[in-house]
């Protein structure tokens, strides 16, 4: 067999498995509701709270709480998108849970159907959100 045969028999063969996966695809986008979800500063924990009288000690001027978010400031994250004036690196840690109620998931642990508390990844001083989907 010539080798333009193959490569044409092959080539083929990639352009059928791309237009099923395309095919696929634009299937699967249609049926997966996508929700906007509210995020919600629950708790800001200081080095104190998570080491009690031990704590490490820290560069000067250092803040021993979180200085980005509020207790009690309310986001909203739009398509899986980072809210204005969020924390990028907490938006980073929460990005697992978020994307799992977005999807129309939910987690046995809570009664709250559509909702979870997680938090930023923070050592000092985590912050933690409550997430819920949005209706």
């Amino acid at each position: 067999m010539q080798v333009a045969s193959v490569v044409t028999k092959i080539r083929a063969v990639l352009r059928k498995q791309y237009y099923v996966l395309v095919r696929t695809l634009h299937l699967w986008s249609s049926a997966v509701k996508e929700y906007d979800v509210k995020i919600t500063v629950v708790k800001k924990l200081s080095m104190k709270d998570v080491f009690g009288s031990s704590s490490p000690k820290i560069t000067d001027g250092w803040e021993t709480v979180c200085p980005c978010l509020d207790e009690g400031a309310i986001f909203t994250s739009q398509n899986g998108m980072c809210p204005d004036k969020f924390c990028g690196w907490a938006f980073a840690d929460i990005q697992r849970d978020m994307t799992h109620i977005r999807f129309g998931g939910s987690f046995p642990c809570l009664q709250e159907e559509g909702a979870v508390y997680s938090c930023c990844t923070d050592g000092l001083r985590p912050v933690v959100f409550k997430l819920e989907r949005m209706v």
